[in-house]
C-alpha cells in the first residue's frame, strides 16, 4: 500500500512538472534593441534614440509598421528620472498617442502597413527624445521601449539606455 502511494505520488508531479513545461510562454519572436546617442549632453540637446526590431525566429512575421518610422509611431516609450517620475510628455507625443492636446488640438494622422520581417532581419526606427518629452531639468534619465505583438499575445521590451542631462 505504502509503495502504491508513492507511486501515484510520483506520477502526479511527474504530470504537474509536464504540465507546467507545456504552458510556459514561448520565447518573443523578436528582439528590441535600443540606443540613445549621445549618453551625456546639456539641457536643450538633441539625444537621438534607434530602436532595432529583430525577428528571432526562424519564420517571416508580418506585423503592423506605421510608415513614418519613428519610435513613437510602433513602440510605447518609457522615460524615467532619478525619482522614478516620468518628464512631461510634449503635445506632438500626446498627438502621436491619440490623446489631447489643449487648444489648439494638435492632430497627428499615421499610415500603418503590414511588413514582412524575414528571419534574422532587423528594422531600425529613429526620433528626438526632446520632441517627445521635456528633457529641460538636469538629470540622469533610464529609458525602454516595448511593444505588444502577434495580436497582443506577446510583448516585448527593450534593453533599458541611460542619459545625463547636464545644466546648461
Amino acid at each position: 500500500m505504502k509503495n502504491a502511494i508513492c507511486v501515484i505520488a510520483t506520477v502526479a508531479v511527474l504530470s504537474m512538472t509536464t504540465a507546467a513545461y507545456s504552458q510556459a510562454p514561448a520565447s518573443p519572436p523578436l528582439s528590441l534593441k535600443l540606443s540613445v546617442t549621445p549618453s551625456t549632453a546639456k539641457a536643450g540637446s538633441n539625444f537621438v534614440v534607434e530602436v532595432d526590431l529583430t525577428n528571432t525566429s526562424s519564420q517571416r512575421i508580418a506585423i503592423d509598421i506605421c510608415s513614418a518610422m519613428r519610435v513613437e509611431c510602433n513602440f510605447d516609450i518609457s522615460v524615467r528620472d532619478s525619482h522614478e517620475n516620468s518628464p512631461s510628455e510634449t503635445p506632438y507625443l500626446k498627438a502621436v498617442r491619440g490623446e489631447p492636446t489643449g487648444s489648439p488640438n494638435l492632430v497627428i494622422l499615421k499610415s500603418f502597413g503590414p511588413r514582412s520581417i524575414e528571419p534574422g532581419e532587423t528594422v531600425k526606427f529613429v526620433s528626438n527624445l526632446p520632441k517627445l518629452f521635456d528633457l529641460s531639468r538636469p538629470d540622469l534619465y533610464e529609458i525602454q521601449v516595448e511593444r505588444g505583438d502577434l495580436d497582443k499575445k506577446m510583448t516585448v521590451k527593450s534593453n533599458i539606455s541611460h542619459i545625463v542631462v547636464s545644466a546648461q
